[in-house]
């Protein structure tokens, strides 16, 4: 079994972020492990889709300190390498296309690098892709060569998951006996492959994400606090019944180095975003665990 790494944002986001100025910031509460509060950019990506350079600036002068992206919107990677530098934001992660990730992964890694990031994160599989537990175990495969050609360059590969990963690999027709969720944390080499969970899908999944966590906090530097209503409906941060104590308490010190709001399809984004900034930041600190 390989050594497991213990995931942590590499030195320059760490020193970008050190010179940003967080709205709200709080003293570090003794014996907490710091951990990143960001938004997932998918929330406003339709103010993405018509201006990428004035969705981070609205995004920023928010307090936001960090972003995920998910697509760069025509943007090359160099530009985007500037218009966070131009905004004061840092973008640890990003969701990349599943199948240019299988097809040409250095020009993926490349692309990521320029941009930035530590991580890349394949975060949807077309469902024509994934209809047995070949494809899957295949998948997997292709998360370790991601991982290693990012071990060349410097950053780390990761899978987020929705629900689908908790069914029979093999749908209903032919039942495998395995779900997609265990053959990656079997086949994935913890070496090359992290993880970002995504409480809310894991929990519509009929999944504790806690207990998911807990199984191994070091392979989950990443995740989306994404809150439900009582009918299971994806609900704004706060504003719903989901309890974060113990996906927080699972993952210790060794787990999220950064967390991400996200709310999938809003009714108003930016009033979201704006929201769930601050509630990410009090439930950072509520649970132990500083925002920086």
């Amino acid at each position: 079994m390989p050594v497991i790494e213990t995931a942590r944002l590499s030195r320059r986001t760490l020193l970008a972020q050190a010179g940003a100025v967080a709205l709200g910031a709080c003293q570090p509460l003794t014996g907490c492990a710091p951990v990143r509060a960001g938004l997932q950019l998918y929330s406003v990506r339709e103010a993405m889709a018509v201006s990428v350079p004035q969705t981070l600036e609205r995004v920023a002068g928010m307090g936001y300190g960090a972003v995920e992206f998910a697509g760069y919107f025509d943007q090359a990677p160099a530009g985007i390498a500037s218009l966070l530098a131009a905004t004061g934001l840092v973008s640890p992660s990003a969701h990349v296309d599943a199948r240019q990730a299988r097809n040409d992964p250095a020009r993926i890694v490349a692309a990521g690098a320029e941009a930035g990031h530590d991580y890349l994160v394949i975060a949807w599989i077309p469902p024509q892709d994934r209809t047995s537990l070949s494809d899957w175990q295949a998948w997997a495969d292709i998360l370790n060569r991601l991982g290693e050609a990012c071990r060349l360059s410097g950053l780390r590969c990761a899978y987020h998951n929705h629900d689908f990963e908790f069914a029979d690999a093999a749908g209903t027709d032919a039942p495998s006996g395995q779900t997609p969720w265990a053959v990656l944390q079997a086949r994935c080499d913890p070496a090359l492959v992290s993880f970002e969970i995504d409480t809310y899908w894991a929990q519509a999944a009929g999944q504790d994400p806690a207990a998911l966590v807990a199984q191994a906090p070091e392979r989950f530097p990443l995740c989306h606090i994404k809150d439900y209503h009582p009918d299971g409906a994806m609900a704004g941060l706060g504003d719903g019944v989901a309890d974060f104590a113990p996906v927080f308490s699972a993952r210790g010190t060794d787990g999220f180095v950064q967390c991400y709001a996200e709310l999938d399809n809003p009714a108003s984004p930016f009033g979201f975003a704006a929201t769930a900034r601050g509630r990410l930041e009090a439930l950072l600190r509520a649970n132990q665990a500083c925002p920086v």
